[in-house]
C-alpha cells in the first residue's frame, strides 16, 4: 500500500478486509458511485467518518476519517481525464516516484491523527516533527533492522503491482516456499517487543 500512487489506489490495498466490509455495507447501500461525483463525494465522506468512529469514540478519528475523504477527492474529480492519459501513454517513471512520495506523506501524516489522543496531541506531534530534529538522521536499533527494512522495501517494490505483495511465492518450489515462511516466522520473533501494545487493543 505505501507504494500507491494515489490516495485511491491505497485504500484499495490497505487492510483489505476492513475496507471491503465498509465499501459492502456503507459505501454501497448509501448508492456507491452510481448517481454522480456529488453524491460519490457524500457517500465517501460518509463511509469514512463511519470508519473514524468505529475505530473509537475521539474527535482525532473523525478528522482522521474526513482527511483521508477529502484526500480522495482528486482521484473522483480528475478520473476521466486520468483515464483518457493513461490511453494514450504510460506515466513517466519520475511521475510514479513523485506520485508515491506524495501519498506517502499524506497517509503518513493522517496516521498522526490516528494514533494521537487529542488535537492537541496531534499538533504537538506536528510540532515536533516539522522542528530542527526533522533533519537529523534517526537512530535505528538494533542495526541489523536496517538490513530488514531495506530487504522489505526490495521486495514490497518489486511486488507493488500485484494485489498481494508475496503472491509470487506460491509459484515457488516447496522447499524454497518454506525458507521464506521460517524466516519471516524468525524475523517476527527476534524483532518483537514485549513492550509493544497492538494498536487495535485499545478499541
Amino acid at each position: 500500500p505505501y507504494f500507491s500512487k494515489s490516495m485511491a489506489e491505497f485504500w484499495k490495498k490497505w487492510h483489505i478486509s476492513l475496507s471491503s466490509w465498509f465499501k459492502d455495507y456503507v459505501f454501497i447501500p448509501l448508492g456507491g458511485s452510481y448517481h454522480g461525483k456529488i453524491f460519490t463525494i457524500r457517500n465517501i465522506f460518509v463511509t469514512f467518518l463511519v470508519s473514524g468512529l468505529w475505530h473509537g469514540a475521539n474527535w482525532t478519528f473523525i478528522f482522521w476519517g474526513g482527511l483521508n475523504a477529502f484526500l480522495l477527492l482528486p482521484s473522483i474529480i480528475r478520473k476521466e481525464r486520468i483515464l483518457k492519459n493513461l490511453q494514450v501513454k504510460k506515466l513517466l517513471f519520475i511521475n510514479n516516484i513523485l506520485s508515491i512520495i506524495r501519498t506517502f506523506t499524506l497517509v503518513t501524516l493522517g496516521w498522526v491523527f490516528f494514533r494521537s489522543e487529542s488535537l492537541n496531541d496531534f499538533f504537538n506531534y506536528l510540532k515536533k516533527i516539522f522542528s530542527k530534529s526533522f533533519f537529523t538522521v534517526p537512530e535505528i536499533l538494533p542495526k541489523i533492522t536496517i538490513i530488514f527494512i531495506l530487504i522489505f522495501i526490495l521486495i514490497e517494490w518489486f511486488g507493488k503491482n500485484d494485489k498481494y505483495v508475496f503472491s509470487k511465492i506460491i509459484y515457488l518450489k516447496k522447499q524454497y516456499r518454506w525458507i521464506i515462511y521460517l524466516i519471516l516466522c524468525f524475523l517476527i520473533f527476534i524483532l518483537s517487543s514485549d513492550k509493544t501494545e497492538f494498536i487495535y487493543f485499545q478499541f
